[in-house]
């Protein structure tokens, strides 16, 4: 895929999307805080598992979304890098504080909202099988984790904080 052309002097990134992907929408979400959705093209990617995007491959070899092209033609792939560079391209609103306490507590809270999202789409996948097909172990491993990923947000978020990061936007 080419760079993206500038439109009137505005960036021209393209967001390989998948409406569904609660991971495109933590990117979608990080891109209207930082003023930047405007100047995201959205390019509509199937994915699913047991299915290959070839297209996809060509620009990120895991083959998943979201995935980030930007103006100078570079790949970026995963939420939390394709967020980092936004927070370069436009520092403020900073959503991933550039060291200490603040940053390892974002990107904590970044991982545990990760976290329960994976568990539970695992959780929703293996309970759709037929009853004979699943695997009861499965789960209960994963629900165990939905719920203390709950806890652990429920203890660390403060509700009162005025300050947005990535771990609020993952959580």
């Amino acid at each position: 895929m080419p760079a993206p052309a500038r439109r009137n002097g505005a960036l021209n990134m393209k967001l390989m999307h998948g409406k569904m992907s609660p991971f495109v929408r933590k990117v979608m979400v990080a891109a209207a805080e930082k003023g930047l959705a405007s100047e995201l093209e959205i390019v509509p990617t199937a994915v699913g598992q047991g299915k290959i995007n070839a297209d996809l491959m060509r620009l990120n070899p895991i083959g998943k979304i979201p995935t980030l092209i930007t103006d100078q033609g570079e790949s970026l792939y995963d939420s939390l890098v394709i967020i980092d560079y936004l927070d370069e391209l436009r520092p403020q609103p900073r959503l991933i504080p550039p060291s200490g306490p603040q940053r390892r507590r974002a990107l904590r809270l970044n991982a545990v909202g990760d976290g329960l999202l994976i568990a539970g789409v695992l959780t929703k996948g293996e309970m759709a099988r037929p009853p004979e097909r699943q695997w009861p172990e499965l789960i209960q491993a994963q629900w165990a984790k939905v719920v203390k990923c709950l806890e652990f947000l429920d203890a660390e978020i403060d509700a009162g904080s005025t300050e947005l990061t990535i771990g609020e936007i993952a959580a």
